[in-house]
């Protein structure tokens, strides 16, 4: 897989001026009753508010008028970003390729990928409180007639890595037939899986992911943005603090019923892909930043990443994603592990990579938005 492994209105509106091109699409429907700002209080064009408080004079959470995506306003902070010396003691064994075959932790490649320890400054910005869905997906694929790589395929041909039951044991492997519509096109019913509009879209490539952003003026977060909004002022193993038990109600990964013995899993309730915002949010209101689906984020990947960043003399704002180096190897961050990982994939700090145009079944994205200038 090339991968290092370890989210009510009722009336019509138009995009408001500065919104995406295309074809007319039906918009989203608004929160009811519909939110009135106060004077001093704005809301980016191409949106609508969604809550009545604000952080710096910009609403604090903003809905997609095409989409219905909710994103809400990360307020900005210095984080530090990376793993502490013994935050992996006692999680045990990272996935290999197939589930149900694990390794021990290796502590060194863990340190080379996730250390030192940095501070980060980061700028206020908008991110999704969950992953795109499916439904929100749908839309744009309508609005853009966006045909994803997985569809068209590339130098990977079609599809993308998906599951397989092989006598009650999950495998991994490609797919032909696998997209964003048919993420598992192995399973069904029958498997205790069945897929829903409001699952996490996936079969999604790091390009598609940009596309996406691209066509509705937002972007995928960068590294330090995404794990900052993650730990959410934490600076535990997970943003709900150390101990693996207290995922039972906050991420969906590699659970009890897949696992092998001895070694710690969450206690959540979904066996594969859950429903976006199934279970509870974080201190900045933001659902499925562990488990559920990895998430594409705009940085290239390096093993070495951290070891540069903690080379700088003072903390750097990390309101854009620095740029792509000159002898990029094609790979991209993903961050937050999935349903298909155990807990230590999805600490705060875990962080991992794949290549930008390939597609799985367990890796998906949320946009993040930049706030615009204000004219007043």
């Amino acid at each position: 897989m090339h991968r290092t492994r370890f989210a009510r209105f009722s009336i019509v509106a138009m995009l408001a001026a500065g919104g995406c091109g295309g074809p007319e699409a039906t918009p989203a429907e608004l929160p009811s009753p519909p939110i009135v700002l106060r004077a001093g209080v704005h809301c980016p064009a191409g949106f609508w508010p969604a809550s009545d408080e604000d952080v710096g004079g910009w609403c604090s959470v903003i809905v997609h008028q095409v989409t219905g995506i909710r994103l809400r306003l990360i307020p900005g902070g210095t984080c530090t970003i990376g793993a502490t010396e013994h935050e992996t003691d006692g999680l045990g064994f990272v996935p290999s390729p197939n589930v149900g075959f694990w390794r021990p932790v290796d502590p060194d490649d863990l340190a080379a990928r996730e250390s030192p320890a940095h501070e980060r400054e980061i700028g206020p910005f908008y991110l999704a409180e969950t992953e795109v869905t499916i439904a929100q997906w749908r839309r744009f694929a309508a609005h853009a007639g966006y045909v994803t790589e997985a569809e068209r395929g590339n130098q990977w041909g079609r599809g993308g890595f998906t599951l397989r039951n092989d006598g009650g044991r999950l495998l991994r492997e490609r797919s032909d037939d696998a997209r964003w519509s048919d993420t598992l096109p192995e399973l069904g019913p029958a498997d205790g899986f069945e897929l829903r509009e409001d699952h996490p879209v996936t079969q999604i490539s790091w390009r598609d992911a940009v596309a996406f952003c691209d066509h509705f003026q937002m972007r995928l977060p960068a590294e330090a943005e995404w794990e900052y909004a993650c730990r959410a002022g934490s600076s535990a193993r997970f943003w709900w603090g150390d101990a693996v038990a207290g995922g039972a109600t906050c991420a969906n990964g590699l659970g009890s019923v897949r696992r092998p013995d001895p070694w710690p899993a969450f206690p959540d309730p979904y066996p594969l892909i859950a429903p976006v915002g199934s279970l509870v949010p974080n201190a900045f209101g933001l659902r499925d930043m562990a488990g559920n689906v990895s998430e594409w984020c705009a940085d290239h990947y390096r093993h070495d990443a951290y070891v540069l960043a903690a080379s700088a003399t003072a903390p750097r704002d990390r309101r854009a994603p620095e740029p792509m180096a000159e002898d990029d190897s094609g790979y991209r961050c993903i961050r937050g592990g999935s349903f298909l990982d155990p807990p230590i994939g999805c600490r705060s700090a875990a962080r991992n990579g794949m290549l930008r145009d390939q597609r799985a079944c367990d890796v998906g994205f949320r946009p993040a938005m930049s706030l615009p200038r204000r004219t007043d």
